[in-house]
């Protein structure tokens, strides 16, 4: 009995951001976190794009319109935890 099944081929490319993008994405990065550590909505809102997905805690949150960013999270996080900052320990831009 001959097999039907279809061949697959899988292509691999590799595919890099230019220098004059990543500078630029890693600005926007910046300006993002120093908005979040001012708790400043509205510029945070000014950085990114709509709808925004956001993927964290294994689960998945989108925004579909500026104005949704659960400000007092922070207010929460203040509180309960201490929390007074964020920030990264590395950035790694992939182009997907």
């Amino acid at each position: 009995m001959m097999s039907t099944a279809a061949a697959t081929t899988t292509h691999t490319i590799e595919a890099r951001i230019s220098l004059e993008d990543e500078t630029r994405c890693q600005q926007i990065l910046a300006l993002w976190m120093a908005a979040l550590n001012r708790y400043d909505a509205t510029a945070m809102d000014a950085l990114m794009r709509f709808p925004h997905v956001r993927l964290s805690a294994g689960k998945v949150t989108v925004y579909d319109t500026p104005g949704n960013n659960p400000m007092n999270l922070f207010d929460r996080l203040r509180q309960q935890d201490g929390w007074h900052h964020g920030a990264w320990n590395e950035t790694k831009l992939v182009q997907s």
